[in-house]
């Protein structure tokens, strides 16, 4: 088994604009309950001075990266990633909204993918049940009902955070998740080593259960 990590801050590991993560289809919903929803949060909130946070580990499916858009299977860490994709999105939008225009401009940058020549797409792409949700939800699109409640109180519970907060300390907290939180991305090139990975990774998150391993174990090689 060949592995490759690297330990990114969340500038870096989002930072490549020919970079994108996918979900996969055969991932679980998104499904972080409130507890591990607000101890990322407080994770960041309580880092100090210079000191850095371990988030903790994703482990990517990643071929050989090409002058185009490199498409980055998540095969472990997508609770992780969605969580923090949804605090950049809201913070962006608080940004945006306070017409802090060069600020907002750089979160976004973190949220898109575009390489030369391409179309922008988002760094985070959902291609699971969870995604025109997904979508709605960026959009503040409560017209309908949402199946998946924990993602739409996600959603929520962020964007109120967020709106509570002053700019001060928005600019902060943006700071410390940036540049001071740290992700340990390993990069496995075959699916069969990435989801041996992915089944014995400890990670501080919501756990999965023994047929949930199965399950993605074998719809992964399937797809």
């Amino acid at each position: 088994m060949i592995i490759t990590p690297t330990s990114l801050t969340i500038n870096q590991l989002f930072g490549s604009n020919n970079e994108q993560y996918i979900i996969p289809t055969y991932q679980r919903r998104y499904s972080w309950h409130e507890r591990q929803v607000w101890e990322l949060i407080d994770d960041i909130g309580l880092i100090e001075n210079a000191d850095t946070h371990l988030l903790g580990s994703i482990v990517c499916l990643a071929g050989h990266h090409t002058a185009g858009l490199n498409k980055l299977e998540l095969v472990d860490g997508q609770q992780r990633l969605t969580t923090i994709t949804i605090l950049l999105e809201c913070i962006r939008q608080r940004l945006e909204a306070a017409e802090e225009t060069e600020e907002s401009a750089e979160v976004a940058r973190l949220l898109s993918a575009k390489p030369l020549g391409g179309k922008p797409v988002r760094k985070v792409a959902l291609d699971s049940i969870d995604s025109a949700e997904f979508d709605r939800l960026i959009k503040n699109d409560n017209e309908q009902e949402f199946q998946n409640q924990q993602l739409q109180w996600a959603f929520r519970s962020v964007r109120e955070w967020v709106a509570e907060q002053t700019l001060e300390h928005i600019g902060s907290f943006l700071y410390r998740l940036k540049n001071q939180a740290i992700v340990i991305r390993l990069d496995v090139s075959e699916a069969k080593d990435a989801f041996k990975l992915f089944e014995t990774i400890n990670n501080r998150g919501l756990r999965l259960s023994p047929t949930d391993i199965i399950k993605n174990f074998l719809l992964g090689n399937a797809a």
